[in-house]
This record gives structure tokens, C-alpha cells and sequence, in this order.
């Protein structure tokens, strides 16, 4: 939930993995929503308490307040950035939209050097 905690977490985990190899990272944040449409996650945890990790640990929100707080922007100009933001995932989305879906097989592509072998256990 700490934007600046993960990135410091990646640039040792890239140094460490080229230098001696793989390398496993474990992050930890908080699901403001349900697990599906059907499921709003209130069954488990309170409104009040989601309402209140939003407050106080958003990631996004914390980082903007930083920034802030630090004279590295202004309010204006993230103003300007979310609104560009918002525009390019319009456009993206305009244009994916008359797109045919991908076949499953799709899934692989680009993942592996080459498949792997299925193995019975």
C-alpha cells in the first residue's frame, strides 16, 4: 500500500536476481471491493472499515499527498495528468472495443520461451 516502500522493494529484487538469481516478493494490500460482481465484500468487514483504510492507506492518495506535501507538483498539474490519463483509456478502450476476442491459446503467447511439458504428478 506504499508506492515508494514497492518500488525500493523492486530495484533490490532486480539487483538481487541479476547477480544471484531468482528472487521472491511478497507484497501485502487491502481489496476495496468484493471478490465479484455479486459478492460487494460487506459480508466480511465493514463498510466503515474500507471507508477508513481509503482514508488513510491508499496508495494512490498517499503518494499524491506526499508529492504534494514535498512542492514536487501542484494540484493543477495532477488535475492536468488524471485527465490525460482519463482520456488515453477512453481512446484505448474505443479501440479495442470493435476488436474480436482472442482465442484461449492466447494465454501463452509470450509467457514462456517454449511450452512446457505436461507432467503427470
Amino acid at each position: 500500500m506504499n508506492i515508494l516502500a514497492v518500488r525500493e522493494a523492486f530495484v533490490f529484487a532486480k539487483r538481487y536476481a541479476l547477480e544471484n538469481g531468482p528472487i521472491i516478493v511478497e507484497t501485502m494490500s487491502y481489496r476495496y471491493g468484493g471478490h465479484s460482481a455479486k459478492d460487494k465484500g460487506f459480508g466480511y468487514r465493514s463498510k466503515d472499515e474500507i471507508d477508513l483504510i481509503r482514508q488513510r492507506k491508499d496508495p494512490i492518495e498517499t503518494f499524491k499527498e506526499r508529492i504534494l506535501i514535498e512542492n514536487m507538483t501542484d494540484e493543477n498539474e495532477l488535475k492536468h495528468i488524471a485527465e490525460n490519463i482519463k482520456e488515453e483509456v477512453l481512446t484505448a478502450a474505443e479501440k479495442v472495443k470493435g476488436h474480436e476476442e482472442l482465442p484461449v491459446s492466447c494465454l501463452y503467447e509470450d509467457i514462456y520461451q517454449s511450452l512446457p511439458t505436461p507432467t503427470l504428478l
